[in-house]
């Protein structure tokens, strides 16, 4: 069964200069203000998890061996569309700089809509007493993109996220993932759920994450 919930979120400004990187003027920091207030009104944080079983029949790149007694959850992030529009429309009335920080604003937001994402799913994994494997995003670290058509049917095709046939995900200020749920074989033990876990070991790295 798919998740959904569109979680809030709040930016500031200074979480968009810092994303910028190097030091801004007086007048830019005051542009970013202005464009941080606008953005707010087009963001339309959404989200869809699921716990599927089945990925490892259709992602190849996983190591088998290491991961045949995980489920996994899988999920999609997202601000929605309108943000991007607005985008377009700046870069093409020539407002280059607001144009770039308001898609900065959005590349923020979608990574904070991805931490809502996963602190869901920790707080499911956290009820059954599992623990959580390393986050895994199609496209990065070697994970081939078609780990993301596999991850949007396993979740229904939502309406409002799809692919394009170049493999980018619509609304472009998305982001798909999928995460090893592990499961403990025993009762806790000194209440560290790691420790319960089949795969517990000091060089497992997974085992470092501790709900």
């Amino acid at each position: 069964m798919t998740s959904s919930a569109r979680p809030r979120i709040s930016i500031s400004h200074l979480e968009v200069l810092k994303f910028l990187g190097h030091p801004q003027s007086p007048k830019f920091i005051q542009m970013v203000k202005e464009v941080n207030q606008q953005a707010t009104k087009l963001l339309s944080p959404i989200y869809h998890i699921t716990e599927y079983n089945n990925i490892l029949d259709h992602l190849e790149q996983i190591d088998n061996s290491k991961m045949q007694h995980c489920s996994y959850f899988v999920g999609v992030a997202s601000i929605g569309s309108r943000l991007e529009q607005e985008v377009s429309h700046l870069l093409d009335s020539g407002l280059i700089s607001q144009g770039m920080v308001l898609d900065a604003h959005g590349t923020v937001a979608v990574r904070k809509v991805v931490e809502e994402t996963l602190q869901a799913i920790k707080i499911i994994a956290r009820k059954a007493s599992h623990c959580l494997g390393d986050v895994i995003v199609p496209g990065v670290n070697g994970d081939n993109l078609q780990s993301q058509r596999v991850i949007l049917q396993a979740l229904g095709n939502q309406n409002d996220i799809s692919l394009t046939e170049k493999l980018l995900l619509k609304p472009l200020k998305s982001s798909t993932f999928y995460v090893p749920l592990i499961h403990s074989q025993e009762k806790l033990q000194n209440s560290i759920p790691c420790k319960s876990c089949s795969h517990y070991s000091k060089q497992c790295k997974r085992c470092e994450i501790v709900l």
